[in-house]
């Protein structure tokens, strides 16, 4: 799946990078009205979603330090100027992506996982990308792959590439209204194609809903038969490598992340049967108790490269952090869920304050004083002693 979504990247980078960095204020956007489950095909295993604007305003990232110039979400030309860089974006006409994007924003993105082997590899990968208003396929794709070649498929007007790589892998593109696909063209025509019922993996996303920072939903039974269509199964994984055989345990999984709010992760694993539930839990304290047995060490031997400021803050952050996760069980089902922590954000504020005193290159911390507050003016300049 990795492969295949690399070879897709440059129309996905490109049509993400510059439509998040569109120069307009993310409150004045109207909310999104395209249907994305349509996309969602009874064989997929899992998704991701991430909401940018939703973490773009969430306390935290409010209070990371912005450039003085910077009016908007970003800058919009620095974006393509970095865009320019990218050597899978070396083709991109910069200019009419940008004429094609100009007033709009990226509101969704969802990374779905095609279980079922095709020519892209044993699993393969799709990006949904919803916008706050319609696109024109016809201006966008051309514009991110110049020698792409218009196609049907399932009756969608789409277009189609071939990217550089090992592997003749065939990548379509496709706009409708305010949403975007980029797969390769075998999970694509999944997308494409209309269920006729909700499967396993909208079904929990469903459930779950999507007013959350960052989404991931697993379901184990489309795994279970993309698998079977590559003559493999879940059992037949736990016994070549012990280290998974836990995890073919999970029927169904749920993990929101929000960085507003009192809740920062939760996670609810469906398992197989009770056993394999108790398992899990023990597995999980296991690691907590480990993380906290660790994080004690740490706080005896602090970190001799962090000030003093910022390192009493992370052990405040982390400490309150170990505190706040708790794992329950109840039948064949496992929680996790993980409050957030208190200074979070001013722990993310300072070290993003050092991080740029130190990319600048003058104030911070200048070599062999470690201990120095990143908040702290730089010492005088004198003349050199003789």
């Amino acid at each position: 799946m990795r492969q295949a979504m690399l070879r897709s990247g440059g129309l996905v980078l490109a049509a993400m990078m510059a439509a998040a960095l569109a120069v307009e204020s993310v409150a004045a956007q109207s909310p999104p009205k395209g249907d994305l489950s349509a996309y969602i095909s009874p064989e997929f295993c899992a998704a991701v979603v991430i909401h940018p604007q939703r973490l773009a305003e969430s306390p935290i990232l409010a209070k990371l330090p912005k450039k003085a110039d910077q009016s908007g979400p970003a800058d919009m030309g620095a974006a393509m100027l970095a865009l320019s860089q990218v050597p899978a974006a070396q083709k991109v006409n910069l200019m009419k992506l940008a004429e094609a994007l100009a007033g709009n924003a990226l509101r969704r993105i969802v990374v779905v996982v095609d279980p079922t082997p095709n020519e892209a590899g044993p699993v393969s990968g799709g990006v949904i990308l919803q916008f706050d208003a319609e696109l024109d396929g016809d201006v966008l794709f051309p514009a991110v792959v110049p020698d792409a070649q218009k196609k049907e498929i399932q009756g969608a007007a789409c277009y189609t590439f071939k990217p550089e790589g090992p592997k003749e892998v065939t990548v379509a593109a496709c706009a409708r209204g305010k949403i975007v696909l980029v797969a390769p063209e075998a999970t694509m025509k999944k997308m494409l194609t209309p269920a006729s019922a909700v499967g396993p993996l909208l079904g929990q996303l469903r459930k779950t809903g999507l007013a959350n920072d960052v989404i991931v939903e697993y379901a184990a039974q489309p795994l279970s038969k993309g698998l079977a269509a590559g003559g493999m199964s879940l059992e037949k994984l736990a016994q070549a490598d012990p280290q998974v055989a836990l995890a073919t345990q999970i029927q169904a999984a749920s993990v929101t992340l929000n960085l507003s709010g009192e809740t920062l992760l939760a996670a609810q694993l469906a398992v197989k049967d009770e056993a394999a539930a108790a398992q899990m839990a023990a597995m999980l304290e296991g690691v907590k108790a480990m993380g906290q047995q660790q994080f004690e060490a740490v706080k005896q031997q602090p970190m001799p490269m962090l000030p003093p400021q910022l390192s009493e803050q992370l052990f405040t952050v982390v400490g309150d952090l170990l505190g706040k996760t708790k794992v329950d069980k109840s039948r064949a089902t496992v929680s996790l869920t993980i409050g957030m922590p208190k200074g979070l954000a001013e722990l993310l504020e300072q070290a993003a304050q050092m991080a740029a005193m130190f990319q600048a290159g003058a104030g911070g911390m200048p070599p062999g004083m470690p201990g120095a507050d990143p908040t702290s003016k730089p010492p005088a300049k004198g003349k050199p002693k003789k």
